[in-house]
């Protein structure tokens, strides 16, 4: 939970797994009620996602009507590969702006470089508080998972395509999403020489420190590598 500007906001980021065939018993038909459950329980103001499908992104949306949401496929820019949607509850914000930027060198359009394993993107809302008229940015992305090259020159983008995002100076930031890397990674410092780590400056901390878990819900991290 962080504190800004005396409001209590409760942001979720939240890495789905995408709908992939092979998984199984793990498969997203035999997760989405457990994750519908999660989100529902906790009650969230804003909530971020990652690997979501088209299918997926409307089956989510229809689940949580109180919510209005933004995404866009990374693939096409329209329905097609993963989104990075961003959630937000429709009694606390009113959407003032919105828009994608693709982490590569032509951040406008579908693209990927560095040997990215994908496309890779940003998407980004601009809100306003409804009861102090406040503005954030909240902005949520998934860097590649393949390339270490790709991932720093995509932290390099996402950073500065973030600065350049028409908003009134000292406009909060909140930066969501799946890094696919290690607090050591140049994409990482990169990250935390504009942005603090929530972890940082949180009264509380529960739960582990990773995230990942392969299915393996009881095992730690440094028993499934």
């Amino acid at each position: 939970m962080i504190k800004i500007r005396r409001f209590f906001m409760h942001i979720i980021s939240y890495n789905i797994r995408y709908d992939f065939p092979n998984d199984g018993l793990d498969n997203w038909h035999h997760r989405k009620e457990t994750l519908k459950a999660q989100i529902k329980k906790a009650k969230p103001d804003i909530f971020c996602l990652q690997e979501v499908l088209y299918e997926p992104y409307i089956d989510i949306k229809k689940s949580f009507p109180e919510y209005q949401s933004f995404g866009v496929g990374r693939d096409d820019g329209q329905n097609k590969g993963e989104f990075n949607p961003i959630f937000y509850h429709k009694k606390y914000f009113t959407q003032k702006d919105q828009g994608t930027f693709w982490l590569s060198k032509t951040p406008t359009i579908p693209s990927s470089n560095w040997k990215s394993g994908c496309n890779r993107m940003m998407t980004y809302l601009l809100l306003e508080e409804n009861k102090t008229e406040t503005l954030y940015l909240i902005v949520n992305t998934h860097l590649d998972n393949a390339s270490e090259k790709a991932r720093t020159n995509q932290a390099l983008v996402l950073v500065n395509e973030i600065e350049n995002i028409p908003r009134p100076e000292q406009t909060p930031v909140i930066l969501c999403g799946d890094m696919n890397a290690q607090p050591q990674d140049d994409a990482i410092q990169i990250l935390r020489k504009k942005f603090t780590q929530a972890e940082d400056i949180a009264s509380k901390i529960e739960g582990p420190s990773v995230t990942f878990n392969g299915f393996k819900h009881q095992a730690s991290f440094n028993e499934m590598i």
